[in-house]
């Protein structure tokens, strides 16, 4: 039996939850009204957000956390801390504005002028090239190649020819790029050269002063307990362009992260001196050297961002008795680069202990799996294979396969959508996230401020947010699915390598979320490992495993260049019987100059496959884990195990279509099953004659079935609710409720007292053109109907059509439930009588219809109210 069932059954379990609260220096009896209201969503914990709080680690700041953690603990709630003044982490709280400038950023940049040789004894202009703190570091004459702007890698180093403001130099025939390295602060903007160093640990020191001891010094006696740690947001190298804040290498106008002390570990990394191969940061040098620099280079900032940063804080915090948590930019592949983010997702998040993530600015907008969409980011736009493929899964990997994270992934969730998203929006992005492994949210946000422009929505809004009534429901089901989600085991079908190599090395590759899509549409899960856990990977029976993961396969996409130690390593995997599989074809070479062909020994374990192949590659080796029929794109599975029991959460993603098909999978062979409603807490035992389970999911809906011997279940009454669609649609009786309708308006503010508004003969569009297209809040329905019969062993239920958003029913004054996303049906047997029959339907759109905000401009806003067509139906109660 496994306990966590028995408890999300009954309400109890852990808090899987941590809002951000925002600050900006609120009155105590405004803070202390947001916490309650926090309460009272079903949270018990909270993550302070800082950055608009101006008086941050001041008199005014230690204030307000007083108060806060005085609130929380009474409450038994923990508190969370972002971790600095301003955004991104790495800021902290300006202390280095007042230390050792050394410990400030540099970036290194470069600026040269093409000579053609042979030329004695010339010279060019050193002077003006730096400006304030800016030097230069080296100078180098890059032999070039006609036709375009490749070198030859035949390197000059001409720097001892400094000379009072020149350079001089003696150049052999040919053309020749004078290449000028300059260590820069120039080109920063003020605000991002008073950054800790991620290169240095001393810098990074300043940043444990500023926030993490003083936090300490002020709470000593909250931490381990309502203190529960520390949330980095978004920390960076900071080295992006105003234009493009995700820089690949290779890119002549931007400048990179670096110290002088890099030098010496690129040589250690090299082999070899390195100063002749650092115009590879810029230039193309071939295809060898190029990704033997950059591929050293990049090894080198990773390894230095993940002992400075990540670990750095992350043994702070355990030392001190409390967590570390929080997210970098991994949009559009950013994870793999410098700029806005920090080069390799798993590396600058080994120290946390939580996988993070975040989807805000409309990156995922349900219906748009296979749409590039408009988006409020900097780069306009999302594509649907990354935040839809990748994303999540980034996180979830990272969460089973170091044993630090204990299976925990964050998730910061909803932020900046704008007003225009409601629960509904939510509902399925919480879905999203959860079906693909995410097992702990960081909703975006509460504010004590309203109107508060900065990235809504807020839940609660001061009071004016008509759906934080509803709120709680979707809280609750939140923690429920992470209750049963989390202490367990995942399952998957395959493993595909993490890209950071490959992307790297400036030759040809195929992003890895190309793989995860063909996988994941044909409900092949898998995960993302970095050739860095392959060193501890074990096999067995010829699966790879990494902590408590088994997979069946490890696939490759397409990359032209590897390093020659992974596929040596892939070799020796594939040797003890890991099925490894490269997509297409083998690479070509290694950043060391050898064919990859000479460190490969193709074998049936070890072999080429087209990317198109793969799925059925995999089912007919029996890799697959469960089967469809017929093929569903938009239905996702996620398998999850823990004590005995097998969870199989089921989500369909489409948002127009039901998911109607047969369902069967590895752990259930026939008999006795349950399935799990987590929304409305309903626990239903079933029973299939077969292997095959014929399983109806309409638009939003998810489900857990479950699998073993869950012991004696104690059910309580409120969830042996049967609200599970049929298997197929049939013509059962309907009696459909025509009105005429008696509609009426609350506000927010207003309810639970109404205004009568009109009396409609057929239902409409309640935002549309000549109704209420500014009105935000609560539309009450009444009506009255007849009923013909009621059969004594028939089960009823109301079926509201269309609904604009969320909908709560009162049948003969007795309260039937309340849904948030479609199918908009609830049962009705208990309350329907046979003859008059009073319905009121309370419908409650979004705020997005009055404020209009910014961010609202990127969603649809779908039509309000209750649309219908409504109906009574008589069912009979089957098999899921």
């Amino acid at each position: 039996m496994d306990p966590r069932l028995q408890e999300a059954l009954n309400g109890a379990g852990e808090n899987y939850i941590a809002p951000f609260f925002w600050q900006h220096g609120e009155e105590d009896g405004i803070l202390q009204e947001e916490i309650e209201k926090i309460y009272q969503s079903g949270i018990r914990a909270v993550c302070v957000e800082s950055r608009p709080h101006e008086g941050f680690c001041g008199p005014s700041w230690w204030e307000d956390m007083d108060l806060i953690l005085r609130e929380c603990e009474q409450r038994q709630m923990k508190v969370w801390l972002l971790d600095d003044k301003h955004f991104p982490t790495g800021y902290a709280n300006g202390i280095l504005a007042h230390k050792d400038p050394a410990l400030r950023r540099w970036e290194i940049r470069e600026q040269h002028v093409d000579i053609m040789g042979p030329l004695k004894d010339g010279a060019v202009l050193a002077e003006g090239r730096c400006r304030g703190e800016d030097r230069i570091i080296a100078v180098l004459a890059c032999e070039r190649i006609p036709n375009g702007e490749k070198l030859t890698g035949r390197v000059l180093d001409i720097t001892g020819g400094l000379s009072d403001g020149m350079v001089y130099f003696d150049l052999p025939e040919g053309c020749w790029r004078v290449v000028f390295l300059l260590q820069t602060r120039s080109g920063m903007p003020e605000w991002r050269s008073l950054y800790c160093d991620p290169l240095s640990s001393e810098s990074m020191d300043a940043l444990v002063e500023a926030v993490y001891e003083s936090h300490y010094a002020h709470y000593r006696q909250y931490f381990g307990g309502t203190f529960a740690g520390f949330f980095s947001d978004e920390p960076c190298f900071g080295n992006n362009d105003p234009e493009d804040a995700m820089p690949s290498l290779g890119n002549r106008y931007y400048a990179y992260p670096w110290r002088d002390e890099l030098f010496a570990a690129l040589e250690e990394e090299l082999g070899e001196p390195a100063l002749p191969l650092v115009p590879a940061l810029w230039f193309d040098l071939g295809p060898r050297l190029t990704a033997k620099f950059r591929l050293a280079y990049m090894n080198v900032i990773t390894r230095l961002y993940q002992r400075n940063f990540s670990e750095k804080l992350g043994d702070w915090c355990r030392a001190h008795g409390v967590l570390y948590i929080g997210h970098v930019v991994e949009d559009m592949n950013a994870h793999t680069k410098t700029g806005c983010s920090t080069g390799h997702f798993f590396r600058t998040l080994e120290g946390q202990d939580m996988a993070g993530i975040d989807v805000v600015l409309h990156q995922i907008i349900p219906g748009l799996a296979e749409y590039i969409n408009a988006a409020s980011v900097g780069y306009q736009i999302a594509d649907p294979e990354f935040f839809h493929y990748t994303l999540a899964k980034l996180g979830a990997s990272h969460a089973h396969l170091q044993g630090l994270k204990q299976g925990r992934a964050m998730c910061e969730i909803y932020g900046a959508y704008g007003w225009a998203e409601g629960l509904k929006t939510m509902k399925w992005l919480t879905d999203h996230m959860l079906v693909r492994g995410i097992n702990f949210f960081v909703p975006h946000a509460f504010s004590p401020k309203f109107p508060d422009p900065d990235c809504p929505p807020y839940f609660y809004g001061r009071g004016h947010n008509p759906q934080y009534r509803d709120f709680r429901r979707l809280m609750e089901y939140m923690n429920r699915m992470c209750h049963l989600l989390s202490g367990g085991v995942h399952k998957a079908s395959a493993a595909i390598l993490y890209q950071a190599e490959a992307e790297w090395s400036g030759a040809d590759y195929m992003p890895m979320q190309k793989v995860a899509k063909r996988l994941y549409d044909a409900q092949l899960d898998y995960d993302f490992i970095p050739s860095d856990y392959l060193e501890r990977a074990r096999v067995e029976k010829g699966q790879l495993c990494l902590e408590q993961e088994k997979f069946p396969c490890l696939v490759i996409p397409y990359a032209e260049c590897l390093p020659g130690s992974l596929l040596k390593k892939l070799n020796e995997l594939s040797a003890r019987g890991v099925s490894v599989l490269f997509i297409n074809q083998f690479p070509a070479f290694t950043p060391a100059g050898e064919r990859a062909s000479q460190l490969l020994a193709p074998s049936p374990t070890l072999q080429t496959i087209s990317l198109d192949s793969l799925p059925a590659w995999l089912r007919n080796r029996a890799m697959d884990d469960v089967q469809i029929h017929p093929a569903n794109l938009y239905l996702r599975v996620y398998h999850y195990v823990r004590n005995g029991l097998d969870y199989y959460m089921l989500f369909n993603e489409d948002v127009n279509h039901d998911a109607m098909v047969s369902f069967s999978c590895k752990a259930f062979s026939g008999g006795d099953y349950l399935a799990y409603d987590a929304m409305d807490n309903y626990l239903h035992k079933q029973t299939a004659a077969g292997s095959k389970i014929m399983l109806r999911l309409p638009p939003y809906h998810s489900l857990l079935l479950i699998f073993g011997d869950a012991g004696e279940l104690e059910i309580p009454e409120t969830a042996r609710g049967w609200d599970l669609p049929p298997v197929m649609p049939r013509m059962a009786p309907a009696t459909a409720v025509n009105g005429p309708w008696q509609v009426s308006l609350s506000t927010e503010e207003e309810y639970p007292a109404f205004t009568p508004y009109a009396q409609l003969e057929t239902l409409e569009n309640m935002s549309g053109k000549g109704r209420l297209p500014r009105f935000s809040g609560h539309f009450r329905y009444e009506t009255v109907f007849t009923f013909p019969a009621v059969a004594p062993a028939a089960r009823y239920f109301l079926n509201l059509g269309a609904v604009g958003e969320t909908a709560a029913v009162t049948l003969n004054g007795r309260t039937v439930g309340t849904k948030l996303v479609p199918p908009y049906r609830l049962e009705v047997t208990d309350a329907l009588v046979e003859g008059e029959n009073k319905l009121c339907i309370e419908v409650t759109n979004h705020l997005g219809w009055q404020q209009r905000d910014m961010f609202s401009r990127f969603l649809a806003f779908e039509p309000s109210g209750l649309l219908g067509p409504v109906q009574v139906t008589e069912e009979k109660n089957q098999s899921v």
